[in-house]
């Protein structure tokens, strides 16, 4: 692995100015970091499947909210990729409990021959190493990006509560369509690449 990475290092060094930015922001900066992650994603496979925060006004309300009050308690941390001062890749994660949780991550399939979401993550990693994270969780299925850097995975459950109601009926066809497409999506999404 860290041969492939100074590799596609060196490839990218070729196209500009490469740059990792870690950034702590305070409420008042988290507006334009999350407008740049946001601009990332948008570039990526997630905008086929969907899945982006672009694509979801409601979820990305909630996360810039969410991100102004971690923000306030100094447990946001965004990661940028940048190549000429241009986002290529992000994540965007919060400390708690020793653990880095990686919320949000993407790259620009523009730059992807250069494996730039493989790239941050590595620096990423490095960076949360030599400030003493111990453990980092990227949440979600144990997908192959994820095998890139672990083979261990902690089982989750969601567990969603309606009202035993109309509004909860609704809310539960809802969810359910939403999940739906989102996973037909998905499959698309893996198919076409």
């Amino acid at each position: 692995l860290v041969q492939s990475i100074r590799r596609r290092d060196r490839r990218l060094d070729e196209q500009g100015e490469v740059r990792m930015e870690f950034l702590a922001p305070n409420p008042d900066e988290v507006d334009a970091a999350l407008d740049a992650a946001i601009e990332v994603e948008a570039n990526s496979w997630k905008a086929r499947s969907g899945t982006t925060l672009r694509s979801d006004p409601g979820q990305t309300r909630f996360v810039r909210c969410y991100a102004k009050v971690i923000a306030a308690q100094k447990r946001l941390h965004f990661t940028f990729l940048k190549l000429d001062d241009q986002p290529i890749a992000m994540s965007i994660g919060e400390f708690y409990g020793g653990t880095y949780w990686a919320h949000k991550t993407g790259y620009d399939e523009g730059f992807g021959k250069f494996a730039p979401g493989i790239l941050m993550q590595f620096h990423l990693v490095a960076h949360l190493a030599r400030t003493g994270v111990g453990r980092i969780d990227f949440q979600g299925r144990m997908d192959p990006f994820k095998r890139t850097w672990t083979d261990q995975a902690v089982e989750a459950s969601k567990v969603r509560i309606y009202p035993f109601n109309m509004r909860g009926a609704a809310a539960i066809a809802e969810d359910v369509a939403r999940q739906s497409r989102s996973s037909l999506r998905a499959r698309f999404a893996q198919r076409a690449e």
